[in-house]
């Protein structure tokens, strides 16, 4: 198990929130960070290390001891400054979650399951297997809220209300613009796209009608991105959030399309 050498640190960044945390050796600490671009999204999770990565990795975390597993299929190899190496992935965080708001400032199941973790388990990345000591989550991830809710409050949405959505933005009309997009791709991009991953975040307005469409960040896919928005700015209706009262409100909402040599999923 590595013992922390720091403390949690919140990086309020123009588009996302992350936390980040370093472990074991003091001259050369294990690091960990868990990025979000959204409430409720997929986090982005970076473990680096001045430690040997296995020549073909295939990372497994989990938090421990309850083991919540987070497998991923979407994941990235990186070589950062000074000789550190380690993986980058999107995750989807196992906790429970009793309210369909993301937001949400008390959960009972989720924030005793946030309470509960011990350690991160990382597998399958370096030559040797390791914990990271985190300890509790829970004070970490209610951080993580209030930065996630002052970025929404940056988008024009109201982050109060958001803390206790009776119901989220839904995806009633499975319309596949999605494979209108994928069509769109030029050829030469399709065989350079082995695995990859586009997360899209959309601005759903009280009437269901998306008013913004972009990545969460650039990749490869730039091309998929803008046409997946033109189609989604022009096709895309939406079951809106309610608010407590039952009132539709302005929101957001997650694509996740992951394309492996050329096809989506």
């Amino acid at each position: 198990m590595l013992a922390p050498v720091s403390g949690w640190s919140l990086n309020y960044a123009e588009d996302s929130c992350a936390l980040v945390r370093s472990f074991g050796d003091a001259a050369s600490p294990t690091m960990l960070e868990l990025r979000q671009y959204a409430p409720g999204g997929p986090v982005v999770v970076t473990i680096a290390a001045q430690k040997r990565v296995r020549s073909r990795i295939d990372p497994v975390v989990s938090f421990g001891p309850q083991d919540l597993d987070a497998r991923t299929a979407v994941y990235r190899q990186v070589d950062l400054e000074n000789e550190y190496s380690g993986v980058r992935m999107y995750l989807f965080q196992d906790w429970p979650n009793t309210f369909p708001a993301a937001l949400a400032t008390e959960d009972p199941e989720r924030d005793s399951a946030e309470g509960a973790v011990e350690w991160l388990s990382v597998r399958r990345v370096f030559e040797e297997d390791f914990r990271l000591g985190t300890g509790s989550m829970h004070l970490a991830m209610n951080a993580m809220r209030e930065c996630l809710g002052d970025l929404i409050e940056g988008w024009g949405l109201d982050a109060e209300a958001h803390q206790d959505l009776s119901s989220a933005v839904e995806w009633p009309e499975r319309v596949n613009w999605i494979s209108t997009a994928l069509r769109g791709m030029s050829r030469s991009l399709e065989r350079q796209v082995e695995r990859e991953s586009q997360y899209m975040l959309l601005q759903v307005a009280a009437d269901g009608s998306v008013e913004s469409c972009r990545p969460f960040t650039s990749s490869t896919l730039t091309e998929f991105a803008e046409i997946f928005c033109s189609e989604t700015l022009e096709r895309g209706r939406y079951e809106p959030a309610l608010d407590a009262e039952g009132d539709a409100i302005a929101s957001y909402y997650v694509h996740g399309i992951s394309i492996w040599r050329g096809s989506s999923r």
